[in-house]
């Protein structure tokens, strides 16, 4: 008999979620140019440190805005993401030899924002899964797992394209989910809970 069963957690308004991370690399790139813009003043000497900033950033937000699917790719977003956390902290350490303290600390904090939406956007953007084993249930979530113990579980309900757990506090969670498994997978994975539920 079977003793790990998974599911593949269907992520809920992944279009609005997109969205979000499309607008966050047209801020993320828009911070870019504006820091790239002090480098104008004295171009003759500055103008490395301009091309190093305004194309990156112009790219960013071109591609975030016409280019929709290439810019939420997982790989891709990994990429922009690394791309602007870094050249924000470098602008940050800029603002910070002049002595120009608040847009350092913004510059700063908004860098280490995008480390953080980084971390939920792969987990977000990636195939996650409830996982049913005996040591009981896991069920992925944007910032970690969520791992509950048989004995915390009063029943589990698969139906249709949702898994609906109920826990013994009386709190019902429900989860979308890709029902992948055969008939004859269906009727391991009942026996399997109903095995563990009665133990506990």
């Amino acid at each position: 008999m079977l003793r790990h069963f998974y599911f593949r957690l269907l992520p809920p308004q992944l279009g609005k979620r997109y969205a979000q991370c499309r607008s966050i690399h047209i801020m993320a790139g828009i911070l870019m140019f504006i820091y790239a813009l002090f480098f104008v003043e004295n171009f003759s000497q500055n103008w490395m440190q301009f091309l190093a900033m305004a194309p990156p950033a112009i790219v960013i937000i071109v591609l975030a805005i016409f280019k929709k699917n290439l810019i939420v790719d997982s790989q891709n977003n990994r990429v922009f993401r690394i791309l602007e956390a870094g050249i924000l902290f470098m602008a940050a350490i800029g603002f910070l030899q002049k002595n120009q303290m608040p847009p350092s600390i913004l510059y700063g904090l908004f860098a280490v924002f995008l480390l953080l939406i980084l971390y939920i956007e792969n987990r977000m953007f990636s195939s996650q899964y409830i996982d049913v084993t005996e040591s009981g249930v896991s069920v992925a979530l944007p910032t970690h797992d969520k791992k509950m113990e048989w004995d915390r579980i009063r029943n589990i309900v698969v139906k249709g394209n949702y898994f609906t757990l109920e826990e013994k506090e009386g709190v019902i969670r429900q989860y979308p989910i890709v029902n992948s498994l055969t008939e004859d997978e269906f009727v391991q994975f009942n026996y399997f809970c109903d095995t563990y539920l009665r133990r506990s």
